[in-house]
C-alpha cells in the first residue's frame, strides 16, 4: 500500500484547483486529509477520468465529452460517465467512474470465499471504487482501446475482523489493421510500469490476459493482448 499512498500524495500536488469532469462522491476535502484506501481510489479514479477527457478533447476541437451522473439505487454512490462520440477522430468513447457501498450479499460472500478470503460478517458492507475505459478512433488503422481499473474492500465491523480488500484491472489493444511497432511500443510500456513494482508482473499478467481474452470456438486470442489482474493485496500494488 506504501507505493499506492505515495502516489496519491503525489496527485494530490498536481493541481490544489484541480477540476474533475465532475464533483467526488466522498468530500472533496475529505478526499485530500484521508489516509483510507477507497478515498485515495476515488481521487485517482476522478483524476485519471479528467485526465483521459482533456487529452481526447484535444483532438476534437468541436465535439466535447457529455457528462451523466447517476445513482445506484438500493445502496450508496453511483458513478460518472463521460462520452464522446461521432468527433472527428474518435468515433466513441467513454471514461466512467463508479463509487458504490452497498451490503454484501450471501452470493457474493460464497464466491468470496471460494477464493480463500474468511467472511466471518454476514452483515458486511463493500465499498467498490474503479475507472474504466473503451476508446473507438475513427480511423481504422488505429487500434480500440480498453482499460480498467478496480479496487474492492470490506469494512471491517469490529477491530477483530481483519480488514478485506484487493486490486484488479487490466488493459488491452484491439486493432483492425496490425502494426508490429505499436505491439511493442505497448507491451513495453505494460513491462516498463510493472518492472517498477515486481519484475515478475508483467509475464504473470500478460499471461492472465491471454487466457483471460481467448475466444474458444474462434480458437484466437482478442486484439494483441496487454495484462490482467485481480486479487492484488498487500504491498502489492
Amino acid at each position: 500500500m506504501a507505493r499506492f499512498a505515495e502516489l496519491y500524495d503525489k496527485l494530490k500536488n498536481v493541481d490544489p484547483k484541480l477540476t474533475f469532469m465532475d464533483s467526488t462522491f466522498t468530500d472533496y476535502d475529505e478526499l485530500l486529509f484521508s489516509t483510507k484506501t477507497k478515498h485515495a481510489m476515488e481521487f485517482l479514479s476522478f483524476f485519471m477520468q479528467s485526465y483521459m477527457c482533456i487529452q481526447l478533447e484535444a483532438f476534437e476541437p468541436e465535439c466535447k465529452f457529455k457528462i451523466d451522473r447517476w445513482y445506484k439505487s438500493g445502496d450508496s454512490g453511483g458513478g460518472v460517465s463521460c462520452i464522446l462520440q461521432n468527433g472527428k477522430v474518435i468515433e466513441k468513447g467513454g471514461v466512467n467512474v463508479s463509487v458504490i457501498t452497498g451490503d454484501l450479499s450471501n452470493e457474493n460472500a460464497a464466491q468470496m470465499r471460494s477464493r480463500g478470503y474468511k467472511i466471518t460478517n454476514f452483515n458486511s458492507k463493500f465499498n467498490a471504487v474503479g475507472v474504466s475505459s473503451v476508446i473507438h478512433p475513427v480511423n481504422p488503422h488505429s487500434p480500440t482501446l480498453h482499460f480498467n481499473f478496480r479496487y474492492f474492500e470490506i469494512e471491517p465491523q469490529s477491530d477483530s475482523e481483519n480488514h478485506i480488500f484487493w486490486f484488479g484491472g487490466g488493459c488491452d489493444l484491439t486493432p483492425n489493421y496490425i502494426y508490429k511497432e505499436d505491439i511493442v511500443h505497448f507491451h513495453q510500456t505494460l513491462k516498463n510500469v510493472c518492472d517498477k513494482h515486481n519484475p515478475s508482473y508483467y509475464l504473470d499478467f500478460k499471461k492472465w490476459a491471454d487466457d483471460y481474452f481467448y475466444i474458444p470456438h474462434r480458437e484466437e486470442r482478442r486484439g494483441i493482448g496487454g495484462i490482467f489482474f485481480d486479487d492484488l493485496t498487500g504491498d502489492d500494488p
